[in-house]
This record gives structure tokens, sequence and C-alpha cells, in this order.
């Protein structure tokens, strides 16, 4: 028995090699094993002074650095990779029913990159897949509490298969950035969304687990959201005055 939690403890360390790994998620009748260090973890208070009126207010932010590895057990393959540095605010605290005021915030602050790293290995292995396209309105094979109204997400349109060069490992495939889409419904098994932009026709490219959406990273503010409409609008105006002449 203390071989046994031994040999355990070996293969859940950072640097354990993969196929320990592989090996003691197969024990475990694993699809996945993940092993994690954390590199940093603390907050700091910091004072801001307001321009307009000179008053000075507090600010606390939380910070983490996680290295995380995540192998598939069936593959003995390293199906996802990273060194996650996350600034934690006290608005994400409170989601997670935390608060900088409070004792225990170095378990609050791991929460929240906790939920960070998990849904970018969500991302990673299962992606938001498109499953139909109606005109402007796409919908999403996925619901439930991971996504809210209001979301942005871009659109991606698979490629071909890439492999390493080296290995012959399957690296996934080939993602071309077509468009950005927000939600604007979400039932318990699958979201709606409108097309903001999109470069490519979606109706008429579509095809099954074709495309796929991701986290939109750098989103636009809702100024930015309704420029785009509106040209979207002179653009479909313009085309409609051309078509009559």
């Amino acid at each position: 028995m203390t071989e046994t939690v031994g040999e355990q403890r070996i293969a859940m360390s950072p640097n354990a090699p993969v196929e320990e790994m592989a090996r003691l998620g197969q024990e475990m009748v694993a699809d996945y094993m993940m092993v994690g260090t954390i590199e940093s973890l603390g907050y700091k208070e910091q004072k801001i002074k307001m321009k307009s009126s000179g008053r000075e207010i507090i600010q606390k932010m939380g910070n983490v650095e996680i290295g995380i590895r995540l192998v598939d057990v069936a593959t003995r393959q390293i199906a996802y990779s990273d060194f996650v540095k996350l600034r934690v605010s006290e608005e994400a605290i409170e989601r997670f029913g935390g608060s900088f005021r409070s004792e225990g915030i170095d378990a609050s602050i791991s929460m929240v990159a906790a939920d960070n790293i998990g849904r970018k290995i969500l991302e990673t292995i299962y992606p938001l897949v498109v499953v139909s396209v109606n005109g402007e309105t796409l919908t999403i094979g996925q619901g439930g509490s991971q996504i809210k109204k209001g979301d942005l997400f871009e659109i991606f349109m698979y490629g071909k298969r890439l492999t390493d060069p080296y290995t012959g490992e399957f690296l996934g495939r080939d993602e071309v950035k077509v468009g950005t889409i927000q939600i604007t419904r979400v039932n318990p098994k699958q979201s709606h969304a409108r097309i903001i932009k999109c470069t490519v026709n979606i109706n008429q490219e579509f095809e099954p687990k074709k495309f796929i959406c991701r986290t939109q990273t750098g989103a636009p503010d809702k100024k930015q959201i309704k420029r785009e409409e509106r040209r979207k609008v002179r653009d479909e105006r313009r085309k409609k005055r051309d078509d009559d002449w």
C-alpha cells in the first residue's frame, strides 16, 4: 500500500514523465490526468487618485501563476499545456462568494484560477460547435451556465488536419477566424447567437462540425459593436441599391 501511494505521488508531481501519468490514469480509470504547479499566489492593494474629484480609492487585485499539463490517458500524449498568469479582480472573487476582506483569500483566488483554467481546457478539447445556421442566427450545441446572454465569441472554420512532422502526432485542425457572434438566448442544451461580423457566407459554407466558437480575446465594447452593426446596415442598403440599378 505504501509503495502504491509513493508511486502515485511521483506520477502526480509536476515533472513526472507522461508515461507515468498515463499509467496512473489507467489505474484510476480516467480519460485525462492533469498536474500543475502554483508558481505564485497573492494579492496587493493599490491607491488610485481620481483626476476629476481628487478622491483616493483603494483597488485590490489578486494574482496567480500556474503551470499545468493535461495528458490524454488513452494516447499518452499531452492534450493541453499552458503557463497561466492571471489577475483576479474583487468582482471575480465575489462571484465565488469570497472577498478580499475575508479569511481564506488564497482559496478564493485559487477557485477563480481553477474556473479560468477549466474553461480554457474545455474550450480546447471540446470547443463550442455551430450545429445550424438560419440567416443571421446561429445555433450552438451547448447551453447551461457556461454561456451567458451577451457573451461574445469568435467563429473559426476548420481546415486541414495538422500533424507534427517529427513524431507524426496529431496536433489538431487548422483554424481560420471568419467572424464574431454575440449570444442572444441560452437554453439548457443549446444557445442562439447573432452574427456581428463575418468574412464568409456561413449559410453556404455550413457543414456539420465545420465551424466552432471560441471566447473572444480583447472583446470590443458596446460602442464598437454598434458601429459594426451600423456599417453592416449601410453595406446591405448599398448592395440593395446597386441591385435595383
